[in-house]
């Protein structure tokens, strides 16, 4: 079965990005192929990353090969360019697998139109899982997270959620109570596939070696194996990467 994994929220600057490079490597792991796709005009990840050049092309779609894939322009959704995606993603193998990190400025644009259009049920006949991976960020951040997911949850009642808690500028909490005891998550826990828990690291040391990592625009692969790393940085990127990604192999995507 296809898999499209859309990276969705309302804010920047809240991992949006990150989610997306840790997907890859998880599949990339798993010894699949995805075709990695970015619409941020201002993060551009993938692109970003030469780890991640092999998989910018895709034989059903030359817009997918060494250019990001632009859905905004002038601060509107290129209905075109946003229906060329969909229909190539159709067109791929049943195996294939899509991440697509979307930028923040693209959320109300893309959302309207995937409701407007049920993309949503399109996948779904068309035999492709849709999973909207959407992050809840700690800080200033959280109460329009909060609502941007609300927000998505009560429209796309067939699409698979998982939720990123990002605690960068504290713990995830609103008032008092953790994420799982909100009202929010126990009136969709059912549509909620997942959470995901984006360790808080120690800025001094596991956080610092995670900013260097990509800074250096490396992967956790290719940085267990880099010797201008030092053996302690290494172990605790390994680390890192051990408990991301057993927890999104526990989230069975």
């Amino acid at each position: 079965m296809k898999q499209v994994h859309m990276i969705l929220q309302s804010c920047d600057g809240i991992g949006k990005s990150f989610i997306a490079f840790l997907l890859a490597q998880h599949f990339m792991e798993q010894n699949k192929t995805p075709v990695c796709i970015d619409t941020d005009t201002v993060h551009q990840t993938f692109f970003s990353f030469e780890a991640f050049e092999a998989f910018e092309a895709c034989e059903a779609c030359e817009a997918f090969q060494a250019k990001p894939f632009k859905i905004i322009e002038d601060d509107n959704l290129n209905i075109q360019a946003f229906e060329n995606l969909t229909r190539n993603i159709e067109a791929a193998d049943d195996e294939s697998i899509f991440i697509i990190d979307h930028g923040a400025d693209a959320f109300v644009a893309i959302t309207a139109w995937m409701l407007e259009q049920k993309t949503a049920e399109q996948f779904q006949d068309n035999n492709t899982g849709l999973f909207i991976h959407a992050v809840i960020a700690s800080g200033p951040a959280l109460e329009q997270t909060m609502a941007g997911l609300e927000n998505m949850l009560d429209h796309f009642p067939n699409v698979t959620f998982v939720v990123w808690l990002n605690p960068y500028f504290g713990k995830v909490e609103q008032a008092s109570p953790a994420f799982e005891n909100t009202g929010l998550y126990k009136h969709h826990q059912q549509k909620i596939h997942a959470l995901v828990n984006i360790p808080a690291l120690p800025p001094t040391t596991f956080g610092a070696n995670l900013c260097q990592m990509l800074e250096a625009k490396q992967t956790f692969i290719e940085a267990r194996h880099n010797p201008d790393f030092s053996i302690f940085t290494r172990q605790r990127l390994v680390m890192i990467w051990r408990d991301l990604n057993t927890q999104i192999t526990q989230a069975n995507l």
